[in-house]
């Protein structure tokens, strides 16, 4: 194909720098201004609200009301395609790796070439390299609008990788000219491969989700040092005048000069060659043995034998209460969400989970994820061995949940019944919470041995719960509102309320 006669490839690369440079530095600026706009916003609304605006102050305010009333359409759509659990999500999701995978693939074959050269605008290489960018900007765009705060979005790494691919890809199209410079940026997104394949559920398996994010998180980095290696060898001062392709060590002998190095071997036959790489070299080392080092407890866990959980909890190193009955990974789930949230007091209790199957792959992930709060034991609370080995007689709490959509709801208090008479059995003196379905079974927990509401014991009723609050809102509006308010935790972020929503925020101090 044919190329641009006017081309001049020489010294282009500072355009491609500029070009990325631009956008990111207008963006900050916008992003500010934008803040003083909503500043002065809030103070129109409020100033309306008094009723000591004058009419020019309320039009304003009703044309800044209509501008953020259309920004929250357009958020509601984009929050749709960014939440990976929805059909739009998924896709948007399966998307994004493709479209790296294609712009990796891409730049791997231009590395054969020069890092600055003339190139056709009808180029194969080009269009599709703009096609993938076209998507990443329609990407980014939609994460921008989702973003709750916009100012820590544009400065975060992803934002960063979009800033230095994006505009050289449209720059390309309109020089004929192109720089393969920091295209090998775009391999930093294969670190979260491993969370868009475990969100699309491409893979189920606890141990090969872990697997494909060490290997991702590898392959991202050995393919960036090499990328930044590759430049920074063809861009220093002896070698940038070069004619000849490639002037330094090409993409692939850096990649194997990095790894023989990174692992020790060190043959030798390839070495920096000047100053500047030598330096990039020195970075590169500090960094990848932190990043092999992480590597390292990853494929230990690989190695070893499926956890039993049959072990014995170690109560010396902090305290912890007992989680029994009907566990699943939704129970779980929300379980964990308050007892792990930042406000709480106590941050040291362990949650020790009892059951007696083992948990599902769903279940084990959600365990991994917060292992240095909970422990999962295969037993049953009406066994007095299992109760030893959770070390129920220095637990804290014993709770016991109930499943609140069984078809027969006595059964199932019966049985969480059974296991609070298990547990006082083996510890009287233990504190047990239990949710019960049906009111007419507290009575058979009152004669319980060794039942006792002043040292803690208590029992929760769903259905008298849900009725008596249902009961309290027909005389008290608003009331069931307050309780869920006040039962459950949040965390209160200034500024987070948007009062042209008409909304009025109370804070019960």
């Amino acid at each position: 194909m044919g190329t641009n006669k006017n081309c001049v490839p020489s010294g282009s690369w500072r355009k491609f720098i500029i070009s990325s440079t631009v956008p990111f530095v207008g963006g900050l600026i916008f992003i500010l201004g934008w803040r003083l706009v909503r500043s002065v916003h809030i103070y129109l609304q409020q100033k309306s609200k008094r009723g000591n605006g004058s009419t020019r102050d309320m039009c304003i305010a009703r044309i800044f009301r209509r501008v953020f009333s259309v920004q929250r359409l357009v958020k509601e759509f984009a929050e749709d395609l960014s939440y990976p659990k929805t059909q739009k999500g998924r896709l948007m999701t399966w998307l994004t790796m493709l479209f790296t995978i294609i712009a990796i693939i891409l730049y791997l074959i231009d590395t054969n070439e020069k890092l600055e050269r003339c190139v056709s605008r009808t180029d194969t290489s080009v269009i599709l390299d703009l096609i993938c960018n076209i998507f990443f900007l329609w990407r980014f765009t939609v994460m921008c609008i989702v973003a709750k705060d916009k100012l820590s979005f544009w400065v975060e790494l992803n934002s960063l990788i979009d800033f230095c691919t994006i505009p050289p890809a449209f720059l390309t199209l309109y020089l004929g000219t192109t720089w393969l410079g920091l295209r090998f940026i775009r391999a930093v997104r294969l670190n979260w491969f491993g969370d868009d394949v475990a969100a699309v559920k491409l893979i189920s398996s606890h141990k090969m989700l872990n697997l494909s994010r060490t290997l991702c998180q590898f392959v991202s980095f050995w393919l960036t040092a090499g990328g930044l290696y590759f430049l920074v060898d063809n861009m220093s001062a002896e070698n940038i005048n070069c004619n000849k392709s490639p002037c330094g060590l090409s993409f692939w002998e850096s990649l194997y000069f990095l790894f023989i190095t990174l692992s020790t071997i060190g043959y030798g036959d390839k070495h920096p060659s000047n100053r500047e790489s030598q330096i990039i070299v020195i970075f590169i080392i500090m960094v990848g043995l932190a990043v092999f080092a992480s590597f390292m407890p990853a494929l230990v866990e690989l190695s070893q034998k499926p956890a039993s959980y049959l072990g014995e909890y170690d109560d010396s190193k902090s305290s912890h209460v007992i989680v029994c009955g009907y566990i699943t990974t939704s129970t779980v789930t929300n379980f964990m969400r308050d007892f792990l949230h930042p406000e709480n007091e106590n941050q040291e209790t362990t949650a020790v989970f009892l059951n007696p199957t083992p948990p599902p792959e769903e279940l084990q992930n959600l365990m991994h994820r917060h292992f240095y709060r909970c422990q999962y034991f295969q037993g049953s609370p009406l066994g007095g061995g299992d109760l030893q080995r959770v070390k129920c007689d220095t637990a804290k709490a014993c709770l016991v949940i109930a499943n609140k959509h069984s078809h027969e709801p006595d059964a199932e208090d019966a049985a969480n019944i059974l296991r609070v008479i298990s547990i006082k059995n083996f510890r009287a003196q233990v504190r047990v919470i239990i949710q019960i379905l049906n009111y007419h079974n507290e009575e058979h927990l009152f004669n319980v041995p060794d039942w006792n509401k002043i040292h803690g014991d208590e029992v929760i009723c769903i259905n008298e719960l849900k009725l008596g609050l249902l009961g309290k809102s027909c005389l008290c509006p608003g009331f069931s509102t307050m309780v869920a308010n006040l039962i459950m935790m949040s965390s209160f972020q200034p500024g987070s309320y948007n009062v042209s929503q008409n909304y009025d925020v109370y804070l019960m101090m």
